[in-house]
Protein backbone atom coordinates (compact mmCIF):
# COMPACT_ATOMS: atom_id res chain seq x y z
CA UNK A 1 0.00 0.00 0.00
CA UNK A 2 2.66 2.44 0.91
CA UNK A 3 4.26 2.18 -2.70
CA UNK A 4 1.07 2.69 -4.15
CA UNK A 5 0.37 5.85 -2.60
CA UNK A 6 4.36 6.77 -3.24
CA UNK A 7 4.05 5.78 -6.67
CA UNK A 8 1.06 8.17 -6.77
CA UNK A 9 2.53 11.01 -5.50
CA UNK A 10 5.28 10.58 -7.96
CA UNK A 11 2.75 10.26 -10.71
CA UNK A 12 0.53 13.40 -9.89
CA UNK A 13 3.67 15.85 -9.67
CA UNK A 14 4.76 14.71 -13.07
CA UNK A 15 1.25 15.18 -14.59
CA UNK A 16 0.97 18.73 -12.97
CA UNK A 17 4.33 19.58 -14.37
CA UNK A 18 3.98 18.93 -17.68
CA UNK A 19 0.33 19.54 -18.42
CA UNK A 20 -2.94 18.21 -20.16
CA UNK A 21 -3.22 17.15 -22.86
CA UNK A 22 -0.87 15.95 -25.83
CA UNK A 23 2.14 16.41 -23.70
CA UNK A 24 0.93 14.30 -20.96
CA UNK A 25 0.12 11.53 -23.54
CA UNK A 26 3.59 11.47 -25.03
CA UNK A 27 5.05 11.42 -21.16
CA UNK A 28 2.51 8.62 -20.69
CA UNK A 29 3.45 6.97 -23.23
CA UNK A 30 7.10 6.83 -22.54
CA UNK A 31 6.74 6.29 -18.69
CA UNK A 32 4.57 2.97 -19.96
CA UNK A 33 7.03 1.74 -22.34
CA UNK A 34 9.85 2.25 -19.76
CA UNK A 35 7.94 0.11 -17.06
CA UNK A 36 7.30 -2.28 -19.67
CA UNK A 37 11.09 -2.70 -20.81
CA UNK A 38 11.87 -2.89 -16.67
CA UNK A 39 9.36 -5.25 -16.45
CA UNK A 40 10.58 -7.56 -19.45
CA UNK A 41 14.39 -7.25 -19.97
CA UNK A 42 16.08 -8.63 -16.93
CA UNK A 43 19.00 -6.28 -18.37
CA UNK A 44 17.65 -3.56 -17.77
CA UNK A 45 16.76 -4.27 -14.43
CA UNK A 46 20.05 -5.37 -13.77
CA UNK A 47 21.49 -1.87 -14.63
CA UNK A 48 18.79 0.26 -13.16
CA UNK A 49 18.52 -1.96 -9.79
CA UNK A 50 21.83 -2.93 -9.37
CA UNK A 51 23.26 -0.53 -6.45
CA UNK A 52 26.50 -1.77 -8.03
CA UNK A 53 25.69 0.48 -10.92
CA UNK A 54 26.87 3.83 -10.45
CA UNK A 55 23.67 6.34 -9.29
CA UNK A 56 25.24 8.69 -11.63
CA UNK A 57 25.45 6.08 -14.67
CA UNK A 58 21.88 5.15 -13.37
CA UNK A 59 20.24 8.73 -13.85
CA UNK A 60 22.32 9.07 -17.46
CA UNK A 61 20.76 5.94 -18.87
CA UNK A 62 17.02 7.33 -18.28
CA UNK A 63 17.90 11.05 -19.34
CA UNK A 64 19.48 9.55 -22.46
CA UNK A 65 16.37 7.34 -22.88
CA UNK A 66 13.85 10.04 -22.34
CA UNK A 67 15.90 12.99 -24.17
CA UNK A 68 16.23 10.02 -27.61
CA UNK A 69 12.29 10.07 -27.36
CA UNK A 70 12.15 14.24 -27.15
CA UNK A 71 10.56 14.11 -23.65
CA UNK A 72 10.41 17.64 -22.04
CA UNK A 73 12.92 19.04 -19.39
CA UNK A 74 10.48 17.79 -16.78
CA UNK A 75 10.34 14.38 -17.47
CA UNK A 76 14.72 14.71 -17.62
CA UNK A 77 14.09 16.37 -14.06
CA UNK A 78 11.82 13.57 -12.84
CA UNK A 79 13.73 11.10 -13.85
CA UNK A 80 16.31 12.35 -12.13
CA UNK A 81 14.52 12.57 -8.76
CA UNK A 82 13.00 8.98 -9.37
CA UNK A 83 16.90 7.86 -9.27
CA UNK A 84 18.52 10.04 -6.26
CA UNK A 85 15.39 9.00 -3.98
CA UNK A 86 15.76 5.86 -5.12
CA UNK A 87 12.45 5.03 -6.63
CA UNK A 88 13.28 2.95 -9.67
CA UNK A 89 11.49 -0.23 -9.22
CA UNK A 90 8.53 2.02 -8.45
CA UNK A 91 8.59 3.26 -12.39
CA UNK A 92 5.96 0.62 -13.97
CA UNK A 93 3.37 1.56 -11.01
CA UNK A 94 4.13 5.20 -11.30
CA UNK A 95 3.27 4.84 -15.39
CA UNK A 96 -0.12 3.40 -14.74
CA UNK A 97 -0.89 5.81 -12.46
CA UNK A 98 -0.02 8.40 -14.54
CA UNK A 99 -2.26 6.77 -17.21
CA UNK A 100 -4.98 6.68 -15.07
CA UNK A 101 -4.53 10.33 -13.43
CA UNK A 102 -3.90 11.65 -17.16
CA UNK A 103 -7.27 9.78 -18.21
CA UNK A 104 -9.17 11.19 -15.39
CA UNK A 105 -7.98 14.39 -16.26
CA UNK A 106 -9.68 13.80 -19.87
CA UNK A 107 -12.83 12.79 -18.72
CA UNK A 108 -11.73 8.97 -19.78
CA UNK A 109 -12.98 6.24 -17.35
CA UNK A 110 -10.80 2.48 -17.25
CA UNK A 111 -13.45 -0.67 -17.99
CA UNK A 112 -13.20 -3.80 -18.32
CA UNK A 113 -15.72 -6.59 -19.35
CA UNK A 114 -14.84 -10.42 -18.74
CA UNK A 115 -16.51 -12.78 -20.66
CA UNK A 116 -16.29 -16.87 -21.70
CA UNK A 117 -15.76 -16.63 -25.07
CA UNK A 118 -14.04 -13.51 -27.54
CA UNK A 119 -16.00 -10.85 -28.42
CA UNK A 120 -16.07 -9.86 -31.57
CA UNK A 121 -15.41 -6.06 -32.78
CA UNK A 122 -18.77 -5.22 -32.95
CA UNK A 123 -20.04 -6.51 -29.77
CA UNK A 124 -16.84 -4.66 -28.23
CA UNK A 125 -17.88 -1.70 -30.19
CA UNK A 126 -21.69 -1.88 -28.55
CA UNK A 127 -20.36 -2.71 -25.33
CA UNK A 128 -18.07 0.51 -25.14
CA UNK A 129 -20.92 2.73 -26.13
CA UNK A 130 -23.11 1.36 -23.91
CA UNK A 131 -20.79 1.69 -20.94
CA UNK A 132 -20.08 5.71 -22.17
CA UNK A 133 -23.86 6.12 -22.12
CA UNK A 134 -24.56 4.84 -18.92
CA UNK A 135 -21.32 6.77 -17.80
CA UNK A 136 -21.56 9.79 -19.13
CA UNK A 137 -17.72 9.85 -20.33
CA UNK A 138 -15.34 8.25 -22.59
CA UNK A 139 -14.42 4.85 -21.93
CA UNK A 140 -11.24 2.66 -22.07
CA UNK A 141 -12.31 -0.81 -22.33
CA UNK A 142 -10.14 -3.58 -21.83
CA UNK A 143 -11.63 -7.12 -22.69
CA UNK A 144 -10.95 -10.66 -20.94
CA UNK A 145 -11.48 -13.82 -21.60
CA UNK A 146 -11.98 -15.85 -18.78
CA UNK A 147 -13.07 -19.51 -20.17
CA UNK A 148 -14.50 -20.43 -16.16
CA UNK A 149 -17.36 -18.29 -16.94
CA UNK A 150 -20.46 -20.49 -17.64
CA UNK A 151 -21.42 -17.40 -19.71
CA UNK A 152 -22.53 -14.00 -19.40
CA UNK A 153 -20.51 -11.24 -18.56
CA UNK A 154 -18.67 -9.17 -15.97
CA UNK A 155 -18.34 -5.88 -16.26
CA UNK A 156 -15.52 -3.25 -14.17
CA UNK A 157 -15.99 0.59 -14.03
CA UNK A 158 -13.82 2.01 -11.99
CA UNK A 159 -14.32 0.32 -8.64
CA UNK A 160 -17.42 -0.72 -9.59
CA UNK A 161 -18.20 -4.43 -10.34
CA UNK A 162 -21.42 -5.11 -12.31
CA UNK A 163 -21.51 -9.26 -12.26
CA UNK A 164 -24.04 -10.72 -15.03
CA UNK A 165 -22.08 -13.96 -14.99
CA UNK A 166 -24.79 -16.94 -15.55
CA UNK A 167 -23.14 -18.34 -12.42
CA UNK A 168 -23.86 -15.61 -10.06
CA UNK A 169 -27.48 -15.62 -11.81
CA UNK A 170 -27.93 -18.88 -10.65
CA UNK A 171 -26.93 -18.47 -7.30
CA UNK A 172 -29.38 -15.22 -7.19
CA UNK A 173 -32.04 -18.17 -8.19
CA UNK A 174 -30.98 -20.77 -5.84
CA UNK A 175 -30.82 -18.34 -2.98
CA UNK A 176 -34.63 -16.80 -3.89
CA UNK A 177 -35.53 -20.60 -4.46
CA UNK A 178 -34.62 -21.78 -0.92
CA UNK A 179 -35.79 -18.65 0.97
CA UNK A 180 -38.72 -18.67 -0.92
Amino acid sequence: MKDRKLAFRYARALLSSVGPGEPARQVERFLLGVGKTMEESREMREVLLDPAVAKADRMKLLTDLAGHYDMPVEVHRFMDTVVEHRRIRNIPEMAELFRELREAADGIVPASVTTATPMDDAMTARVRLALEKMTGKNVRLTVLVDPGLIGGAVTRIGSMVYDGSLETQLKMLRNQLVEG
